[in-house]
C-alpha cells in the first residue's frame, strides 16, 4: 500500500509557533517584545499556502485552531469557538473583529469552519464556530488538505432542531438573535410565494416583536411535534417570552392566543399551567409539510401504527449462528449497508431489474429469524415497518386486497419521507411469520377464503416486482412456499438450529456464571434452539429474583428437561 503523502513542513508545530505570537497581539504581532519578525512571516506564508488563504483569514484560522486544541485555555479543548473567544484570543474588541467578516466568511466557504449559530451568511457577536473534523485529521497526519466540503443542505426537521438548540441556550442568545436566525431558517426552507404565505400567516402585521416571539414559539412546538413529542408549554413560553410568560400562559389557557385561534396548535392538556402541553394541528402540518408528507407524518406518529419500530428503539442483542449462517448474515449486512445498497440498486435498475431487495429467512421456530431482522435494522440504522398478517385478512370480500395494497403504498411513502429526513435509508418492510400469505395458491373454486388468499398473494407478487426498498419475510414452513414467491426472493437464507459450538456461545452469553465444563455439557446434551435457551433463561431470571441466587447445575438441567412438552429431544439425566 502506498504511503500517504506528507507536507514538507510540520504543520502543527508551525501553527503552535504562529499561534503563540498571535495570541494577545491585538492583530499587531510586530509590536510584541522580542518578536522574531522573519520567522513569523515565514510561518504565516507556509500556513497561507497550505490553507490557500490570504489576508487576515490565515491569522483568524490559526487562532480558531489554537482554541480548538485548548492552546489558550490551559489545554482544555473546545468543540466550538465563539466570536468572543476569537476576540479574546487576539485581545481585540468584538467590534474590531467584525471588521474582518469577509475573512471569516472565506473560511466558511472553504469548509474549514462551520457557523453553528446561523442558517445564512450573517455573522453576529453570538455566533459560534466549529472546525471541520476532516481538517483536523489532515493536520494531525501532516498531510495536504484533501477532503470533501460538507454539503450545505439540511432538512426542515434538522433546521427546526438547530433553531431549538439555539433557543435552548438562551443565556447568551438574545431575542433579536433568535428572531434573525428564525427568519434565515424560513428563507432557507420556504421560497417565493410559499415564504410570503407562511410569514403572512404567522406575522400578519409585519415584524412586530410579539408576533416574532409567537413565531419562535410555533417553530419550537413544530420541532417537538416532528420528533413525536408534545411540548411542555410553560417551560417553552418562559424560555421565549421571559418576564411576559404569565400573560402568554393566560392567553393559552383561555384559548385566546393567536396560534390557537389560527388552529396551528392545540392544547393536549390544560388542567394547570404546570401540566399544560401543546402540539401541532393537522392543518399546520399540511401547510408547512404539504398534504402527502403531513399524512405520512400522521401515520408515523399515530399510536395505531405501533408496528413501526425505529432503529434506536431496538435493544442490542448478541446472536450466534452456525458457520454457514454466519457467512449468510454477514453478507446480508453488507448488502444492507447504505452505500452498498445504493450501488446495488443502481446497477439492478440499469439492467431492468427491480432495485429493491427481497429476503426470505426460513427455518424451525426459535432460530432467531425475527431477531436477526431487528438486529440488522439496528446495525444499519433502518426503521422496521412490521406487518401483522392477521390484520391483512378481512372478513369482507375484496377488503383484504385493499389492506395489503395500502401497506405497500404506505411503505413507499415512508421510504420517501425517510429519504428526506433520515439520511436516505429505506426502512425494512417485515412480513413476520408469513406462512399464511406466501403459501401455495389454492383452487379458487374451493371457497371465498381461498379466493381472498390468492388475491392477497397476487397483490404481494405484483408489489415485489416493483419493490424499491427492503422487504424481509420470515416463515417456519418453507415446504409450503409458492413457487412464484420463491423466484421473487433474491436471498433465501435458512436459519437452522444452532450447532454445538453456537450453543456453547449462547449458553455462555446468557448465563455467564456457568463454568466452561457446564456450558459444554448443556450445549452437547440438549438439542435446543436459541429461542428455547432464551425461554429457559427467562424462567431462571424470574427464579433468581425471588431466591436471590443462581440455580445449581442440577436445577438448570431440570429446567431443560421440562422445556418441551415431549421429552424426545431432551437428553437423559445428567450427573454433575
Amino acid at each position: 500500500m502506498a504511503r500517504a503523502k506528507k507536507v514538507a513542513f510540520n504543520v502543527m508545530n508551525t501553527l503552535d509557533f504562529a499561534g503563540e505570537i498571535l495570541k494577545k497581539s491585538k492583530f499587531k504581532p510586530e509590536e510584541k517584545e522580542n518578536f522574531p519578525k522573519g520567522e513569523f512571516a515565514e510561518a504565516i506564508d507556509k500556513l497561507a499556502k497550505y490553507f490557500g488563504t490570504s489576508g487576515y483569514a490565515t491569522w483568524i484560522l490559526t487562532g480558531i485552531i489554537f482554541e480548538y486544541f485548548g492552546g489558550s485555555q490551559g489545554f482544555r479543548p473546545s468543540d466550538n469557538t465563539s466570536m468572543g473567544d476569537i476576540a479574546d484570543f487576539f485581545n481585540i474588541s468584538p467590534i474590531k473583529l467584525m471588521g474582518y467578516r469577509e475573512d471569516i466568511l472565506s473560511l466558511m466557504a472553504k469548509g474549514y469552519i462551520k457557523n453553528e449559530r446561523t442558517f445564512g451568511k450573517s455573522i453576529g457577536r453570538f455566533n459560534s464556530f466549529s472546525v471541520n473534523p476532516d481538517l483536523i485529521n489532515c493536520l494531525l497526519q501532516n498531510q495536504p488538505l484533501c477532503f470533501p466540503k460538507e454539503p450545505e443542505t439540511m432538512t426542515l426537521a434538522e433546521g427546526l432542531e438547530k433553531l431549538a438548540d439555539m433557543l435552548e441556550d438562551h443565556n447568551d442568545f438574545t431575542k433579536r438573535e433568535g428572531i434573525r436566525a428564525m427568519m434565515e431558517m424560513e428563507e432557507l426552507f420556504f421560497k417565493g410565494k410559499k415564504l410570503k404565505e407562511i410569514r403572512k400567516l404567522l406575522r400578519p402585521r409585519g415584524s412586530r416583536l410579539q408576533e416574532n416571539l409567537d413565531s419562535l414559539l410555533f417553530y419550537a412546538i413544530f420541532n417537538n411535534s416532528l420528533q413525536g413529542d408534545e411540548t411542555r408549554l410553560l417551560h417553552t413560553v418562559q424560555q421565549i417570552y421571559n418576564g411576559e410568560y404569565h400573560l402568554i400562559m393566560t392567553k393559552f389557557l383561555k384559548g385566546t392566543h393567536p396560534l390557537l385561534q389560527k388552529e396551528l396548535v392545540e392544547l393536549c392538556e390544560r388542567e394547570t399551567a404546570q401540566k399544560a402541553t401543546v402540539t401541532l394541528t393537522q392543518k399546520a402540518l399540511e401547510i408547512f409539510l404539504g398534504a402527502e408528507e403531513a399524512k405520512m407524518y400522521s401515520l408515523l406518529n399515530s399510536e395505531a401504527q405501533a408496528e413501526l419500530l425505529k432503529p434506536e428503539e431496538i435493544k442490542v442483542k448478541e446472536l450466534f449462528y452456525n458457520k454457514e449462517n454466519t457467512k449468510d448474515i454477514e453478507r446480508l449486512y453488507s448488502f444492507l449497508n447504505e452505500e452498498n445498497l445504493r450501488k446495488i440498486g443502481k446497477r439492478l435498475e440499469e439492467q431492468g431489474f427491480a432495485k429493491g431487495i427481497a429476503v426470505l429467512l426460513y427455518g424451525p421456530p426459535g432460530t432467531g429469524k425475527t431477531e436477526t431482522v431487528l438486529q440488522l435494522a439496528r446495525a444499519t440504522g433502518r426503521a422496521v415497518l412490521h406487518v401483522d398478517i392477521s390484520d391483512t385478512k378481512s372478513c369482507w370480500f375484496g377488503e383484504s386486497e385493499k389492506i395489503i395494497r395500502k401497506i405497500f403504498t404506505d411503505y413507499r411513502r415512508l421510504c420517501e419521507v425517510q429519504n428526506r429526513h433520515s439520511e436516505g435509508k429505506a426502512p425494512i418492510l417485515l412480513f413476520n411469520e408469513a406462512d399464511a400469505v406466501l403459501s401455495k395458491r389454492k383452487d379458487i373454486s374451493s371457497s371465498n377464503v381461498a379466493q381472498t388468499e390468492n388475491a392477497i398473494q397476487n397483490v404481494i407478487l405484483e408489489e415485489m416486482e416493483k419493490l424499491k426498498g427492503v422487504m424481509i419475510a420470515t416463515t417456519n414452513m418453507i415446504d409450503n412456499l409458492d413457487a412464484a414467491f420463491e423466484r421473487r426472493f433474491l436471498f433465501k437464507i435458512m436459519l437452522d438450529k444452532p450447532s454445538v459450538e453456537a450453543k456453547r456461545k449462547i449458553w455462555a452469553s446468557r448465563l455467564p456464571w456457568l463454568n466452561s465444563a457446564e456450558v459444554d455439557i448443556f450445549a452437547k446434551n440438549y438439542n435446543f434452539s436459541g429461542g428455547q435457551i432464551d425461554n429457559i433463561v427467562r424462567k431462571i431470571t424470574m427464579e433468581e429474583i425471588l431466591s436471590g441466587q443462581h440455580p445449581s447445575p442440577e436445577e438448570l438441567a431440570e429446567y431443560c428437561r421440562h422445556e418441551k412438552l415431549d421429552t424426545q429431544s431432551a437428553a437423559k439425566p445428567i450427573g454433575f
